[in-house]
């Protein structure tokens, strides 16, 4: 037998007369509260694949109140909705839920966590002006950002690292077709100092390459950039953060070997993290 197909009502057994697709009209209110109303399960005519509607609208959610009526929701017989224990979700109903997060960028925290309060006051500062209407957090502590419109997530998105109590925001933008769950930290941002960077290759493109033997340079701190762009100021170490792996052992030092025209010569660079 062919399996079915959940996103065709008529493959389904639904109908008007199933008494296996019933409305339950309990409130959790009810339960609490202890009603004594009769509540009838009553049977529903074919559910349709056009999913509830959902309010995609952004408005002042920042300060807007609880809904007070409480939500009812229906008892499905899943019998045909199962595969292998899993529940299946039709297509419908994950267009439907996804549209309210179309324009909505997350992200996470490594090491140091920030407050929710905290997160959402800087972003508000921050981002407010481009579009920014609502925040939000999950139990794995991944925030979400919503925006009213394309233009002030497109803005916020590429501007580089944005920044809370100096803890670097790495911004990625919502997948419909993606669930997110808890990251595994297959690679952190780390603050790298490296010593003894000869004055030569103390600029942009050498220390391009002396990172990315780390990994990918994300951000150089001021006094580095400083050096970089004028040959002046502090040339101790160079300041860096790196997007390094979690999971390999990090390099203590760095070996490098430069060619100029009169040969070569060899060095290696001191590595710290912090």
């Amino acid at each position: 037998m062919a399996p079915k197909d959940i996103n065709d009502p008529s493959q389904l057994s639904f109908g008007p007369n199933s008494p296996r697709y019933v409305q339950a009209s309990i409130s959790f209110a009810d339960i609490v509260m202890g009603s004594s109303s009769p509540h009838l399960i009553e049977p529903m005519p074919a559910p349709s694949m056009a999913a509830s509607p959902v309010d995609n609208s952004c408005g002042a959610s920042f300060f807007e109140t609880l809904i007070s009526k409480p939500l009812t929701l229906d008892f499905i017989s899943i019998i045909d909705m199962l595969e292998d224990d899993h529940i299946l979700i039709p297509t419908a109903i994950m267009e439907n839920g996804s549209a309210p997060y179309e324009r909505t960028l997350y992200r996470y925290f490594v090491g140091d966590r920030l407050g929710f309060n905290l997160v959402k006051s800087r972003t508000q500062d921050m981002w407010k002006e481009h579009g920014l209407c609502d925040i939000f957090i999950n139990e794995d502590d991944v925030f979400f950002f919503k925006f009213e419109n394309d233009d002030g997530m497109n803005y916020v998105l590429p501007k580089g690292i944005w920044k809370i109590n100096g803890i670097p925001l790495f911004l990625r933008e919502w997948d419909a077709d993606v669930f997110i769950e808890k990251p595994s930290h297959d690679r952190v941002p780390v603050w790298v100092n490296i010593f003894g960077i000869p004055l030569q290759i103390f600029n942009k493109d050498g220390l391009s390459l002396i990172a990315s033997k780390l990994g990918k340079p994300l951000e150089v701190e001021s006094y580095t950039t400083t050096m970089c762009e004028r040959a002046s100021g502090r040339a101790v170490y160079a300041r860096i953060l790196i997007e390094m792996s979690a999971k390999d052992p990090w390099a203590k030092e760095i070996k490098i070997k430069a060619f100029t025209a009169k040969g070569s010569t060899s060095t290696s660079l001191r590595v710290e993290y912090s």
